[in-house]
């Protein structure tokens, strides 16, 4: 996005198609709204503040008004919908730290497992990552120093960026009643958190410090390639990792069934939420019609079989289950519940 007073004609036509394209998703368009709110807030705060020059809204965003407004008319209806039927299901119900900036961490950390103490430790790093260059902003913008706005500006947009984005979650969550990001809904953030994080070094490499920065940072990412080589399974490379494994469950689920004695017109899979459109997937691809289809509304009694991880167990009576089969690469677990009724009867 360029100011306004050098884009040419050319350049106007190619970010009205770009804004179009890149907006037209429901999900895109958010965080689209807030790259463009980020992108006039960096500039006002460099002409107003900081060079005390007059900022126009309407002249810097005259090329990007037209493709916002067409987009948010054909948005309108599924935004509706999202607020008046609340399927915002994204997964984490704890808490924004407890959820998504906790994801964020263990997609940095591949994975690994994180004891309590040591997540909490991080966390503050994290966040720390993030309050040092607004800090920085607030006290150059006050002291008027042009030269970090003109050398740093990838630093700011980054910076406001994950910012605002921390504050939709939120008011998403408390306005939308939708879950906080988790998971593969949380990953969008790891991408622009370690730009922002790039950024943020390149800004401390001018200091006196250097020499050490410079091997600290080298020591942490022969440690971060290390970890990356030694858990990378190329495998499951088509696939998330935990869903891996649901094709063959699926399989194993329909041998088991036609074992059975007397096998049900319909079986009902308790599953984990995670699961579900992968199974639903497999479900019309294979023409499973004896499947009732997965939902998320959790586990039940009156469900034929189990398709959970393995410490979501103890949800279960251990009288009333036999494990099927346990895939260990995705720590999860198909279960046969003994209640099965035999609905052909």
């Amino acid at each position: 996005m360029n100011h306004a007073d050098t884009i040419s004609s050319t350049q106007a036509i190619f970010l009205f198609k770009h804004d179009i394209f890149v907006s037209i998703h429901v999900d895109i368009h958010c965080r689209y709204v807030a790259l463009l709110l980020v992108y006039n807030l960096q500039l006002f705060l460099e002409t107003r503040w900081v060079k005390g020059k007059g900022f126009s809204f309407i002249k810097v965003n005259k090329v990007h008004i037209v493709p916002f407004l067409l987009v948010s008319a054909v948005l309108y209806e599924p935004v509706r919908r999202v607020l008046m039927y609340g399927n915002l299901d994204f997964g984490g119900k704890a808490g924004f730290y407890a959820d998504t900036v906790s994801h964020l961490i263990w997609n940095t950390c591949h994975q690994m497992a994180i004891p309590p103490a040591v997540l909490l430790v991080l966390q503050i790093v994290f966040t720390l990552i993030v309050l040092v260059p607004l800090f920085l902003m607030m006290q150059n913008g006050r002291r008027a120093r042009h030269q970090f706005f003109d050398q740093h500006r990838g630093l700011i947009i980054t910076n406001l960026l994950l910012i605002l984005l921390a504050m939709i979650i939120i008011a998403q969550h408390w306005i939308l009643k939708s879950d906080y990001p988790i998971s593969r809904f949380s990953i969008f953030l790891f991408p622009l958190f370690m730009v922002h994080f790039g950024y943020l070094l390149h800004y401390f490499m001018a200091s006196k410090y250097k020499f050490m920065l410079r091997i600290g940072f080298a020591l942490l990412a022969l440690g971060s390639t290390i970890s990356f080589c030694s858990k990378t399974e190329l495998d499951t490379l088509a696939e998330w990792g935990y869903d891996s494994a649901t094709k063959e469950m699926i399989q194993t689920l329909a041998t088991h069934r036609a074992s059975t004695p007397h096998p049900a017109r319909e079986v009902k899979l308790g599953i984990d939420w995670s699961f579900e459109p992968t199974i639903n997937f497999y479900r019309q691809v294979k023409q499973l019609d004896w499947l009732l289809p997965a939902d998320r509304e959790g586990l039940s009694a009156n469900d034929d079989y189990y398709y959970i991880f393995k410490d979501q167990l103890p949800q279960l009576e251990p009288t009333e289950y036999e494990i099927i089969k346990v895939y260990e690469k995705t720590k999860t677990v198909l279960i046969f519940n003994k209640n099965y009724t035999d609905s052909a009867e």
